[in-house]
């Protein structure tokens, strides 16, 4: 089954893709770790670098993802321009300021030293409804990032069921 592209203004569909297989899914996953491991060595310098470099494309060619964005995702053109050059400064904020949001952050305490590190535990697969032991099936809505300003709602369009496990963890 195609996946397809579909304009919300016309319905028309623009374009159809062919689904990864799972021997795909899996190759990308394990290959995801793989540059995870390695991306997590690299100095925080060069990924302001990059994201700097994101920052520049999004901005140099944000009518032309403003197109895109009006063509799949019923923006104006005005609106989708708008977005591409907010994710670009995004971008730059992010390159600017990643370093201090993750640095090590001191806590007082009895012991000779305490601080919470932020260490990147590994790749992310799927984000998902958080109700424990649960599956996201064909057409289910849920919504990426709670009740906070800037969450928005999902709808799963893939070919079954995929389970879904989440535990807490108490301290």
């Amino acid at each position: 089954m195609a996946i397809a592209s579909i304009s919300p203004l016309t319905g028309e569909t623009l374009s159809e893709f062919a689904p990864h297989t799972p021997a795909q899914v899996e190759q990308k996953v394990a290959h995801a770790a793989t540059t995870f491991h390695e991306f997590r060595r690299i100095p925080m310098q060069q990924r302001a670098v990059w994201l700097h470099s994101a920052a520049k494309i999004l901005d140099d060619e944000s009518e032309q993802f403003g197109r895109i964005m009006t063509l799949e995702m019923g923006k104006t053109f005005k609106s989708a321009i708008a977005e591409a050059r907010k994710c670009a400064s995004g971008c730059r904020y992010y390159a600017d300021n990643a370093a201090h949001h993750l640095a090590d952050e001191i806590i007082v305490t009895d012991a000779s030293r305490s601080f919470a590190r932020y260490q990147p535990l590994g790749t992310v697969l799927a984000l998902g409804d958080i109700h424990s032991h649960t599956s996201i099936k064909v057409g289910q809505q849920f919504v990426l990032g709670g009740q906070q300003r800037g969450a928005f709602q999902v709808k799963a369009r893939n070919s079954g069921p995929v389970p879904v496990s989440v535990a807490e963890r108490r301290a």
